[in-house]
């Protein structure tokens, strides 16, 4: 029965055919939709995807479905804990591509109800099955790079072994130059200090007075 408001008459008849009606007025509540609170929305092939949500009904069940890039639907149940708290793990997903998602509360005849909002999730080729479909789909082009790579690792390399080389001739240079300037100065300090030991020993005589 759709949500709404529904009057119910029960009616009781005799064998004399004497009849008595009763009334009742019922009300039949839409079923809220359970939210979304938790997903992965990026994983890798053969990895599974995990979902966390609440729903206002505790220990009751729920519809997860999930949709493929290629169409293909999936439905699972879930139940919600005493809290109206659920969650949800798929089997690990083989095909590349897009998947959506979404959680569905259940009526009271088990048709879905309300729909929570949709989502969606990503599944990529891992690292290593690329490279390889790469490796096999386009094998010239990939021996071309190599062949880039290697000879610009080899020209980077001939420059820093030059650099290097360049700087230690610099170095020892410098070092040479150094040595020679402090062997220049030792020399004028040392000529310095002879010149200065010759004056001291030249003594000029004073002259003598003479007694009248």
């Amino acid at each position: 029965m759709n949500p709404g408001d529904y009057k119910v008459v029960l009616a009781a008849i005799d064998r004399a055919g004497n009849k008595t009606e009763l009334e009742k007025m019922i009300s039949i509540e839409a079923a809220v939709a359970p939210k979304i609170t938790y997903y992965t929305d990026k994983i890798s092939e053969n990895e599974s995807i995990y979902v966390r949500g609440e729903s206002v009904y505790p220990n009751a069940a729920l519809n997860l479905t999930l949709k493929s890039t290629y169409g293909a639907v999936t439905n699972y149940d879930v139940l919600t804990d005493p809290e109206g708290k659920f969650s949800f793990g798929s089997e690990p997903l083989q095909d590349v591509g897009s998947y959506e998602f979404w959680a569905s509360a259940l009526n009271q005849d088990g048709s879905k109800g309300p729909s929570s909002a949709r989502f969606t999730v990503t599944v990529e080729k891992r690292l290593a099955s690329s490279l390889i479909a790469g490796v096999l789909k386009y094998p010239e082009e990939l021996l071309w790079l190599l062949f880039i790579l290697l000879t610009i690792a080899l020209i980077g390399w001939y420059k820093y072994i030059m650099l290097k080389l360049k700087y230690h001739i610099l170095e020892k240079e410098l070092e040479k130059k150094k040595r020679e300037y402090i062997e220049s100065v030792v020399a004028n300090t040392k000529a310095v200090s002879e010149n200065n030991s010759d004056e001291e020993k030249i003594k000029i005589p004073r002259p003598r007075k003479k007694k009248i």
